[in-house]
């Protein structure tokens, strides 16, 4: 009989399809969107590496709240892209701005008058970012100071414990019996990326069917020697440190 994961991690769902798991790495951010509509601030800000979730916690917002979502990069003050949201004609919708370390100089101001929108009217903001409002390069000396204030809320990359439960997860979703041993040789070696360890475990079970075999740390090497996803989106194995 295969070893079984023992995990007791709260999921809540996403887009109807998906699951969210909750860990420690992304707690802090899921209170404060679980926190909805109660925020102190009406303006949010979550920041955190490509691939750790932030988009999937917006969507699990944005499943409770209609909002509107907006690329920051294609904000300006010719784009008019959030005229609509800034006009009362949509008062009872709130605003994801996913990106917003792409934000260019020319749609600052545009930020800056949602920001200050938001909080006179008690509108929703969410702003998604890879890097932490300090760390932007905004030249607006009005909008660097509003982000300043924020009480920005850091969005780690998975965990082991995280990763674990997304492993056994998704092999479940794909009706796959996994052996506990089998994700525990997989965490080291993986990017830790959502999307692409959601490819890579559909690597797997191809690999698994192709070879009419149960999936087994050997299955699992041989799936890896393909590769983990890169970011050129080659296969190659990421090498467990010691």
């Amino acid at each position: 009989m295969s070893e079984q994961l023992a995990l007791s991690l709260p999921v809540r769902a996403a887009s109807g399809r998906e699951d969210f798991i909750v860990a420690p790495c992304n707690a802090r951010a899921v209170d404060r969107i679980d926190a909805w509509p109660e925020w102190a601030d009406p303006v949010q800000y979550i920041h955190g590496p490509a691939g750790c979730g932030k988009s999937h916690l917006a969507s699990v917002w944005m499943q409770r709240h209609a909002a509107q979502l907006v690329q920051a990069d294609t904000i300006n003050t010719t784009a008019k892209v959030l005229d609509d949201w800034l006009s009362d004609g949509a008062a009872d919708t709130g605003l994801v701005i996913d990106g917003f370390e792409a934000l260019p100089e020319t749609g600052e101001e545009v930020v800056f008058h949602v920001i200050n929108h938001a909080r006179a009217n008690h509108r929703h903001v969410l702003l998604l970012a890879r890097e932490a409002p300090i760390a932007l390069p905004v030249r607006l000396a009005d909008l660097r100071s509003r982000l300043a204030a924020l009480d920005a809320l850091a969005f780690g990359l998975p965990d082991d414990t995280l990763l674990s439960a997304l492993f056994d997860k998704l092999f479940r979703d794909r009706q796959l019996a996994v052996d506990a041993r089998v994700i525990q040789y997989l965490l080291p070696r993986v990017e830790r990326n959502f999307h692409d360890i959601a490819k890579l475990v559909a690597r797997i079970d191809a690999l698994a069917l192709s070879r009419q075999r149960a999936i087994s740390v050997p299955l699992v090497s041989e799936a890896l020697s393909s590769g983990a996803m890169t970011n050129n989106g080659s296969w190659g194995i990421v090498e467990p440190s010691v």
